[in-house]
C-alpha cells in the first residue's frame, strides 16, 4: 500500500515523536522505491 507524502505544514508546537515517525515512514518508503517518497526527497534535499 503506497502512502501519500504531502508538503507538510508544521504547527507552532510540533510533536517531535510524530515528526520522527513521519521521517522513518518516509525513509522506509524511499528504501522500498516508492516514487512519491523519492520525489519528495528530491524536492527538499540539497543537491
Amino acid at each position: 500500500m503506497a502512502k501519500q507524502f504531502h508538503d507538510r505544514h508544521f504547527p507552532v508546537r510540533p510533536n517531535l515523536d510524530q515528526l520522527k515517525h513521519q521521517a522513518k515512514d518516509l525513509l522506509r518508503a524511499i528504501r522500498q522505491g516508492d516514487a512519491a517518497a523519492i520525489a519528495e526527497l528530491r524536492k527538499h534535499h540539497p543537491k
